[in-house]
């Protein structure tokens, strides 16, 4: 296992350029699915690709499309995909579900009184320094740098806001 030679740093062999990011929460249930879409670069020939992720249930992993095998060793918030990869561009697909935890971490619930008086329930984040992990698999150190396209899909009755402009909202019919 290459990726264990520094168990606090990933390897620089895939470096990210640009993350498309699809999450549902779940209110009810404390719960969000989610896929994330990682178009990257190979630096070199691998065996491995190694990101972060905890407290996510992995459900299916692609490489250029193709499925591969991966292992989630939650002791080291890694997530390890076997693909001989060489030098150049890929895409990585991966679809996962976590918990909206209260640890005021990743992607967590979190609660407010409103003007009436009722408790509401909303969905937040917090990314900084490494929680991105929590929310989505990546790699979540401060020098891998990536321009990020997030998808929220949430209730009609619901506002979804984001510190970047909405580009679009569609009505997807089932409420």
């Amino acid at each position: 296992m290459s990726h264990l030679h520094n168990p606090h740093r990933l390897p620089r062999t895939v470096v990210p350029s640009r993350y498309k990011v699809s999450l549902a929460p779940q209110l009810d249930d404390a719960s969000f699915t989610g896929i994330v879409s990682i178009s990257a670069t190979a630096a070199e020939a691998t065996r491995e690709i190694v990101l972060n992720a905890i407290e996510l249930t992995i459900h299916s992993v692609t490489v250029n499309g193709r499925d591969c095998p991966w292992e989630l060793i939650e002791d080291l918030e890694r997530l390890v995909i076997t693909h001989d990869t060489v030098p150049g561009e890929i895409e990585i697909g991966i679809s996962f579900t976590g918990i909206l935890n209260d640890k005021l971490r990743g992607f967590y619930r979190s609660t407010f009184v409103d003007d009436a008086g009722n408790t509401q329930t909303i969905a937040t984040t917090q990314m900084q320094s490494t929680d991105c992990r929590r929310a989505f698999p990546c790699l979540d150190e401060p020098d891998f740098k990536a321009v990020f396209a997030v998808d929220l899909t949430v209730r009609e009755d619901l506002l979804a806001i984001s510190n970047s402009p909405e580009i679009r909202r569609e009505d997807r019919g089932d409420g």
